[in-house]
């Protein structure tokens, strides 16, 4: 039985080969980086791809919205050129709505082999409801 072995370019790697040498491309030129640095790669990987998803996600919502709306007045011209021009437009994200969830399944994927975790996304943090009083007392405590 013979093992063959592909030479990986970038015209037959797949998505996870290419975003693993993305994130790890750094210790190849600086050795000095450490193993945090490229975990802290994976995680930021996985959140812009999530944070991407969701807006695809809630884009096509609206515009999912819109088209149950127009809908039902179907059969007046400007209605029906509105109409087309919203559903060709929702045909168009449809492919572009599984690269991105191929991109953030890679990158999940990724980010467990590398660390042993599920991804868990974070929101942006907000601002508390206090944050005029901590603020204040910040600049109390400087002495600003």
């Amino acid at each position: 039985m013979s093992t063959t072995v592909k030479k990986v370019t970038l015209e037959n790697a797949t998505l996870v080969q290419l975003a693993e040498a993305l994130a790890t491309h750094a210790t190849r030129t600086m050795p000095e980086i450490n193993e945090y640095f490229i975990e802290s790669q994976y995680r930021d990987f996985c959140y812009v791809s999530k944070n991407s998803y969701d807006y695809k996600v809630r884009k096509m919502d609206e515009l999912r919205a819109e088209i149950k709306e127009l809908y039902p007045a179907e059969g007046a011209e400007v209605i029906d050129v509105n109409l087309e021009s919203k559903t060709q437009m929702f045909q168009r994200m449809e492919p572009e709505l599984e690269a991105l969830e191929q991109r953030l399944t890679a990158f999940k994927q990724l980010y467990k082999a590398h660390t042993g975790k599920e991804y868990s996304h974070m929101t942006k943090s907000k601002l508390v409801p206090n944050s005029q009083a901590v603020s204040e007392a910040a600049r109390r405590i400087a002495g600003l």
